[in-house]
This record gives C-alpha cells, sequence and structure tokens, in this order.
C-alpha cells in the first residue's frame, strides 16, 4: 500500500500482516482505512496474489484494490 494514503488511522497491523504474506510468498487480502489528498478517509480492500512459472518462482506480482467504505459502513449499520 502506498505510504502516501496511510495516515494515523491506518492500522499498523494490516499492513504487517501484509508485510508477512509477501515475505512468505504467499497471497494476501485485507481491508485497511486510508487517506485521500483531501485528507478524508476510506476503507480499501486489496488482493495482492503471486503469478508463478511451472516451476514455482514468481515472476511478477498481481494488485487489486477497492474502495469499499460503503459496503463497510452498511455491515457496521447491521450489527
Amino acid at each position: 500500500m502506498p505510504r502516501l494514503l496511510q495516515g494515523p488511522g491506518t492500522g499498523c497491523a494490516a499492513i504487517e500482516r501484509m508485510r508477512a504474506a509477501l515475505g512468505a510468498s504467499e497471497r494476501f487480502q485485507d481491508e485497511a482505512l486510508n487517506y485521500r489528498k483531501d485528507g478524508s478517509t476510506y476503507m480499501d480492500e486489496w488482493l495482492i496474489t503471486p503469478v508463478r512459472e511451472a516451476d514455482g518462482s514468481i515472476s511478477r506480482w498481481i494488485s487489486a484494490q477497492r474502495d469499499v467504505t460503503h459496503r463497510r459502513a452498511a455491515e457496521d449499520r447491521r450489527g
């Protein structure tokens, strides 16, 4: 996750889980609070997965992120 999106409410635990998973060459999926340029916050969900060659080596990583603020708010309202 780019540091420019992080702020005081960004959970250190999620960042550490991501570092551990990527360091172990494993797929990672989680959510974290991030910050827009204007300072407003949003919930960001990301999935990072390795692309492996036939021999099992990682040739590249694919990362997808999406804003899940509205979904999380609805889940919180439901309890």
